[in-house]
């Protein structure tokens, strides 16, 4: 996993960037991969966005879905410290707006009636990074 992100990395033009994206999407909402491969790449990603050089924006909406997803699913394995290791990668993202963009509104629609989110407090942290603000390029 560590190797698929570092890979990913090479990619600085967004249309194959968006294609890297959407392979980290499958693998973190995959529900046969195993937890500790999943752990793995959300460590591997908290490097990857720091670091990412992009040609221009990249929407990253999709996968924020699928690291609250992920969340969501180690939440209810009783994982909470592997959720709050995605929460910690959103965060990244949203203190890089110049290179990820984000619709918060779209979150937020899908992710306040969460149940498992809400139960954890992650949804209010969630929120106050930034849920407010439309990031939209």
């Amino acid at each position: 996993m560590i190797a698929i992100a570092k890979a990913g990395g090479a990619y600085s033009e967004v249309q194959k960037a968006l294609s890297v994206i959407d392979s980290f999407c499958s693998f973190l909402k995959s529900t046969e991969l195993h937890w500790k491969a999943k752990q793995t790449l959300v460590s591997a990603l908290s490097d990857l966005v720091e670091s990412w050089q992009l040609d221009s924006v990249l929407e990253a909406t999709k996968l924020v879905d699928a690291l609250l997803t992920m969340a969501e699913q180690m939440i209810e394995q009783q994982r909470k410290s592997l959720a709050t290791q995605n929460l910690g990668v959103i965060s990244k993202l949203v203190h890089r707006k110049d290179s990820y963009a984000i619709q918060w509104s779209e979150i937020s629609k899908k992710w306040e009636t969460s149940e498992m989110l809400q139960g954890t407090e992650l949804f209010k942290d969630l929120v106050a990074l930034n849920m407010d603000v439309d990031s939209s390029p």
